[in-house]
């Protein structure tokens, strides 16, 4: 009967050891495959060796780690229903209030205390406390909205290992292992990719509003930064009294010049380079300080603001007296910023704040290359889109009431393109031009493609790992572990002689089994997990330390070989599960509570007593049991 159910043991044993090397063999593959023979796979299956192996840590093969948290303030303002002056009065103040230790809805509640919140959220019946209730819950559901978001953003880039885990209530924690690109990274993850599509302003109202700013700042003169830069660049361009060939070169279309426009099913980009651009006189900072820290394009109707320029011309346009002098529903976006001669412009457009369509009705973007039917750009990289049913018909409507008209597709609060309206678009499909590379047309299709975040994204922390000192610490960790490995063997050997091989041949097994673990659950392997390896090796030898002394006592005991093994085991069997069973909850307790670090020690640690209960239990018996039942008149066990 023992013979029976050793040999269905030695059965379960194979199969298992089969299933591991079968697990591990990705791993290895990968870890001696060189860059060329890997390079000469093709795209699955090199996709299959990475998902299948045992991925490294941020801390094994470097990277960075970025730790993001939402804005609630951002958050609050994005849903509330109604924003009036008071409003955005105690908003303001509440942003004003908050700290690093600051507890938000406290301090919101506080802020919001004199005011029927019904009035910015939810239903008029609803108390303030249960609009509170209901925001709390919606501020949840944002931040697990964007940690989805984040995971399919990362995960449509290509980026291997990635780990996107969730911290208490407000952060998301990031870490990409491997990562090359640390600031395409950072692109990656804090954009929001918000597309809007806004209706350009009138020509004739934008020349209205900018004459109107600038007659204000005439009266009321800006000194400092503002007036240096205005100076600076009335000396770049000939002392005001010409602009220079290569930035009149760049225009905007209106509906009368030969600019590219819509054709049949597709909304293009203008042609920036055209030869009929008027030029204008810069006059002097104290006749017109607005216009002076822009080039005026007068044949296009368009300016051109200089980069060095951009931050005073914001500062003017945020200022309260300035926005009065905006018409409620318009708003001032910048354009995407080029280089002209050795200098950078941008477009300033005047747009409605009320956007014709958004990304929700956005049913799927990709990437293409332009055939230069319509636009002369062929080779260049273009982003389709390819809008739902609603979408669809809202943007046919918008195209068909607007024609001639400049529509701006307008990505985080950036004109990406502003082209003419020429016709009705009828089936849902656009495209985005202007893009420097594949890369950028990648990168904005997979933002696009998977949502925009429902709230804006801040980095509190950020830590880049370089890869050599990822290499040393493998190789610390890998040298760790041999050497552990090799000491346990030759003190195994030296104390415990031939009957030391079988414990060998268990900790042999005990390895190849945790690592087969980590391979089949997709697990990641850090430093502190190797650490936790190396403490399993010397807690599998533990047990059969203490069942090899009690085989021992029981030979002196008079006892024979098998009936001191079986003595052996059953009085040591209880010992090593109570030890084994007390130091998995404490890796229970580090795993659920603990982060980072401390988690991927108690998960290898956990593993690991797993399997040295098998393999320290049931493989060294049955090593034991061949021995003796290969000679069982045997009186002698070398122990």
């Amino acid at each position: 009967m023992r013979q029976q159910n050793n040999r269905l043991r030695w059965i379960i044993l194979g199969l298992l050891v089969a299933l591991a090397a079968w697990k591990i063999y990705p791993t290895i593959r990968l870890a001696t495959i060189d860059q060329a023979s890997f390079d000469a796979l093709d795209r699955e299956a090199q996709v299959s060796l990475r998902s299948n192996s045992i991925k490294q840590g941020l801390d094994l093969q470097g990277g960075m780690r970025v730790v993001l948290e939402v804005d609630m303030v951002e958050l609050v303002r994005g849903l509330a229903d109604n924003k009036d002056s008071r409003f955005e009065a105690h908003i303001t103040e509440l942003q004003n209030k908050l700290t690093a230790t600051s507890d938000f809805w406290s301090e919101f509640q506080s802020e919001f205390a004199d005011v029927q919140l019904h009035e910015y959220f939810g239903d008029l019946h609803q108390t303030n406390d249960e609009i509170i209730t209901d925001l709390r819950q919606q501020a949840i559901e944002a931040v697990d909205n964007s940690l989805v978001i984040l995971r399919n953003r990362v995960d449509g880039s290509g980026l291997q290992e990635p780990s996107i885990t969730k911290q208490g209530n407000r952060r998301i924690v990031v870490e990409l292992a491997g990562v090359n690109d640390p600031e395409a990274a950072r692109r990656m993850i804090g954009r929001t990719a918000l597309l809007e599509f806004k209706l350009v302003e009138e020509v004739a109202k934008t020349n209205m509003v900018l004459e109107s700013i600038n007659d204000y700042l005439r009266n009321h003169p800006v000194h400092g930064e503002q007036g240096a830069a205005a100076a600076e660049l009335a000396e770049a361009v000939g002392d005001g009294s010409e602009v220079p060939a290569e930035t009149a070169s760049l225009s905007a279309p209106t509906a009368e010049d030969s600019a590219k426009v819509a054709k049949g099913d597709s909304v293009e980009d203008f042609d920036p380079l055209a030869a009929d651009a008027g030029t204008t006189d810069l006059a002097e900072d104290t006749e017109n300080p607005l216009y002076s820290l822009m080039v005026v394009m007068q044949g296009r109707n368009s300016y051109l603001v200089p980069a060095e320029n951009r931050e005073d011309l914001v500062e003017i346009l945020e200022t309260p007296a300035i926005q009065e002098l905006i018409p409620p529903g318009s708003e001032f976006l910048f354009g995407r910023t080029e280089s002209m001669g050795e200098r950078e412009y941008a477009e300033l457009f005047m747009v409605r704040t009320q956007a014709e369509l958004s990304g929700k009705y956005l049913k799927t973007a990709g990437v293409n290359i332009d055939q230069g039917y319509n636009t002369g750009n062929a080779g260049a990289s273009i982003v389709e889109l390819e809008l739902n049913n609603d979408g669809a018909r809202i943007f046919a409507r918008v195209t068909g009431d607007n024609i001639n008209r400049r529509l701006a597709i307008v990505l985080d609060d950036r004109v990406f393109m502003a082209p003419n309206i020429r016709s009705k678009i009828p089936n849902g499909r656009a495209i985005i031009e202007g893009l420097d590379s594949i890369d950028e047309a990648k990168e904005l299709a997979n933002l696009l493609r998977h949502g925009a975040l429902p709230s804006t994204v801040k980095p509190v922390e950020e830590r880049t790992v370089g890869p050599s000192l990822g290499l040393e610490s493998v190789q610390k960790g890998a040298f760790s572990a041999v050497l552990g490995f090799v000491m346990v063997i030759l003190f195994m050997m030296v104390f415990y002689k031939k009957s030391g091989v079988g414990a060998v041949i268990a900790l042999l097994l005990n390895m190849l089994f945790i690592l087969a673990i980590l391979a089949g659950f997709n697990a990641t392997l850090t430093l502190p997990g190797i650490a936790g390896i190396v403490l399993t090796i010397g807690m599998a030898v533990d047990a059969n330390v203490l069942i090899l002394e009690r085989i021992k006592e029981e030979l002196r005991a008079g006892k024979t070989v098998r009936s001191a093994v079986e003595a052996g085991y059953s009085s040591a069997f209880r010992t090593i599960v109570d030890a084994n069973v007390t130091t998995l909850i404490a890796g229970v307790v580090l795993y659920q509570f603990g982060s980072g670090p401390i988690r991927g020690f108690a998960l290898t640690l956990m593993i690991g007593i797993a399997c040295s209960m098998y393999t320290a239990v049931v493989v060294t018996r049955l090593l034991f049991d061949m021995l003796t039942d290969y000679d069982n008149k045997s009186a002698k066990l070398s122990i």
